[in-house]
């Protein structure tokens, strides 16, 4: 995680992401992927910022998988609180 005073460096999460590094989904581990995105969490209290390249399967993405169910899930994997 980056230091909240300077900007958040996306670049690490656009090149897994044009890369195609991330094989499995993001939330429940299927393949193939066919959508990609950029999530971008900050905490105030520890003073710090991530951006994480996540992707989602077919069937997530035919199912909609609530925006909330994600945040969630990738709040709990490094370790950020809910705000």
């Amino acid at each position: 995680m980056a230091d909240i005073r300077t900007p958040i460096d996306e670049l690490v999460a656009l090149d897994d992401q044009l890369r195609g590094w991330q094989r499995y989904c993001t939330y429940c581990g299927r393949t193939p992927v066919v959508w990609f995105g950029t999530w971008h969490a900050v905490d105030p209290d520890q003073g710090k910022a991530c951006a994480v390249a996540y992707v989602l399967c077919q069937r997530c993405c035919a199912h909609h998988v609530e925006q909330h169910a994600m945040r969630q899930k990738l709040r709990l994997r490094y370790g950020l609180p809910e705000k």
